[in-house]
């Protein structure tokens, strides 16, 4: 039996294994704690501090934490920490 959701119609058996965020009633808030991360490490708002701490949780592979937020958010980590590397120290890479 197919799952509608919107205009992607999904095979029950596999809602997980497609994209485990699907089914997660708590993706808003995932969403929302990998957003401050990156905003935290981003922002020249934030002091050095704010932003180190940041970094370092993003770049920690082995929080749980992070990767469930990823994997809810299906964000390529590569790519995210190239980007968060560029903006958070002005780095040209």
């Amino acid at each position: 039996m197919d799952i509608d959701r919107g205009n992607m119609a999904v095979d029950r058996q596999f809602v997980h294994e497609a994209n485990p965020g699907l089914d997660m009633d708590s993706v808003q808030i995932l969403q929302a704690v990998l957003h401050q991360a990156v905003s935290d490490c981003i922002q020249s708002t934030s002091t050095h501090s704010e932003r180190w701490k940041a970094y370092q949780w993003l770049t920690d592979e082995d929080n749980p934490m992070l990767q469930l937020c990823l994997n809810a958010c299906n964000i390529n980590y590569e790519r995210l920490l190239l980007q968060v590397t560029k903006k958070a120290w002005n780095l040209s890479l």
